[in-house]
Formats: structure tokens, sequence, C-alpha cells
């Protein structure tokens, strides 16, 4: 049996996979196959927890290939709080630009917090959809995530690692996304150019 954890991003889905990963049995990574193409996007080992917001984007096919027996986790957080994490994040986030320039074709000077509200919400719209069509579905809820842990664990027959999980995630905080000095100012003066180089483009 294989688990999927999805989400729209910015819910420690990094984190998730590295608290799982202690799961006997099972293997466990986050956007292990991002770059793949076709078929070959979602061929995961048998046994395999796999981490990736992306797989959103994939998720007829993935749908299709797994639902009748595999394990489809939806991580909830505070959609506000996750919106607001997206927007503070523009100048080094791709996923958020490529929505708002690349889906709704809008100027870098309309990426504010109500796109990033409204990928939020399109996400979670995709899961609910098509986790109609999956034998198995969890939410686990990211600031309380004991009972979402532990349904997951007993579809694996794996309850027995529960502590251990949920250790994991209480006391690791990896993927904050958090450029620090120069690195963080460059990033931010770039994007920055790049808004005034579109707007005086107009």
């Amino acid at each position: 049996m294989n688990v999927f954890i999805l989400s729209p991003g910015r819910t420690a889905t990094t984190t998730l996979a590295h608290a799982f990963s202690s799961v006997g049995g099972y293997s466990s990574s986050h956007q292990s196959r991002s770059r793949r193409l076709g078929a070959d996007r979602i061929a995961y080992a048998d046994n395999h927890i796999e981490c990736d917001n992306r797989l959103t984007w994939f998720l007829p096919r993935l749908t299709k290939r797994y639902g009748d027996s595999s394990v489809l986790v939806i991580v909830e957080r505070a959609r506000q709080k996750t919106a607001a994490s997206y927007n503070r994040r523009w100048e080094r986030i791709n996923i958020m630009k490529a929505y708002s320039q690349g889906i709704l074709m809008r100027g870098l000077h309309d990426n504010t917090y109500e796109v990033c509200e409204d990928y939020v919400e399109n996400v979670y719209e995709q899961l609910e959809f098509f986790s109609h069509s999956w034998k198995h579905v969890v939410h686990l809820q990211l600031e309380e995530p004991s009972e979402g842990v532990d349904k997951v664990l007993s579809l694996l027959d794996k309850s027995s690692h529960k502590q251990e999980v949920l250790e994991v995630l209480s006391s690791t905080v990896l993927n904050l996304n958090k450029a620090r000095g120069f690195k963080r100012k460059y990033k931010v003066f770039k994007y920055n150019w790049n808004c005034l180089v579109s707007d005086l483009k107009r």
C-alpha cells in the first residue's frame, strides 16, 4: 500500500516525509519524482510514502493508478495562514508565480494575498473532488496531527510507530524557505526589480 500526502504546500510536508521515514517497511520521500514526465511522474515503488504538494496537479493520473489501493492524506492547515505564508514568499517560491503569471495571466504587480488565497482554495477544491474516488482518505490536521497520524498508521498496520512519528513532527522543522542576510536581500531586490521592469513596460 502506498500513501500520498498532499496539500497546497506550506504545510510541513518536508517534515512529514522525515517523520514517516521512521516507519519500518516503508520508504518516505519529499517531491522525489517532481521532474519526471508522463506515467513516470507517478511511478512510485510499493510501500512508499510520498509527500508532494505538486501532485495536486496530477490528481486524475494519480487517482486512476492508486485510488483503489492506496491512502490519500490531505494535510489541513488554517487556510488564511497558508495563504499568508505564500504571500510573504513571492520572491522565492516558484509555484505561486506559476499560478499567478502562468495560469491566471496576471502581471507581477498583481501578486497579492488574494491570489495566494485563491490558489489555496483551488487546491483544496481539487483534493476534495478527487478524494471521493479514493478507497482510503485521511484528513491530517497540521496543528493537531495525532488523530491523522494514527489513522494513517492504522491503515498500514504500523500503529506502534505513532509516538516516534509524532515526536519527530513536534521537534523538527524543515524547509522553512527562509533566505537570510545578503541572500535574502538579493532575492527581494531581484523580485522587486522584475516588478518595476514589468510596470515600466505596461
